[in-house]
């Protein structure tokens, strides 16, 4: 988590103002900073999708019965991370629960509650840092969208014990999939 806030800030506070506008263009087609970042997302977001899809262990275990993790590339993920969530302004459970399951070997339930403490603390972070400080806020709709995050918050605790860690992880890998390509549609195709 301490990575990924690093990562995102550093993004967010000194890349995402140097960008143009307009990166380039090609004739008449602009290809502007949000068709990138959102781009960029999609197509992080297809090898997601297909990692969560395979069948493998999910366990970090040795034949100790230990969990062994690989703290190295545990903090490079983190800054990775961090720093595409602070450059597409999204999408960080996209990235962090695949990298739990895969590179930490987290249970897949471990990992969705493990990466929606470290969405919200980056998603604080960087609101009140950021976004809070340089734009006019609708603070009621905020808190009404809040309040209502909150009740799904409970309703998905309580549906997690009915749902197998395995169908969830094979069904988050689909919806990974169908979003990118929904993402990448809406950014390019459909004109805004």
């Amino acid at each position: 988590g301490l990575p990924a806030i690093v990562g995102v800030t550093v993004v967010r506070h000194y890349v995402v103002p140097a960008l143009p506008d307009i990166l380039f263009c090609i004739g008449a087609f602009e290809f502007t900073r949000r068709m990138g970042m959102f781009g960029l997302f999609a197509v992080l977001m297809i090898p997601a999708a297909f990692s969560m899809l395979k069948k493998r262990d999910e366990t970090g275990q040795k034949g100790d019965g230990i969990v062994h993790y690989n703290y190295p590339l545990i903090l490079i993920e983190g800054l990775l991370v961090g720093g595409i969530t602070g450059m597409i302004g999204a999408g960080g459970g996209f990235l962090i629960i695949p990298a739990l399951v895969i590179l930490a070997h987290i249970d897949m339930k471990v990992a969705v509650g493990t990466s929606l403490i470290i969405i919200a603390f980056k998603s604080l972070l960087g609101f009140f840092l950021g976004d809070a400080l340089t734009m006019e806020v609708d603070w009621a709709f905020l808190s009404i969208f809040t309040g209502i995050s909150f009740v799904g918050i409970f309703i998905g605790s309580y549906l997690s014990n009915f749902i197998d860690g395995y169908k969830l992880k094979k069904g988050f890998g689909y919806f990974i999939f169908v979003m990118a390509i929904f993402i990448f549609y809406m950014e390019f195709f459909v004109k805004q």
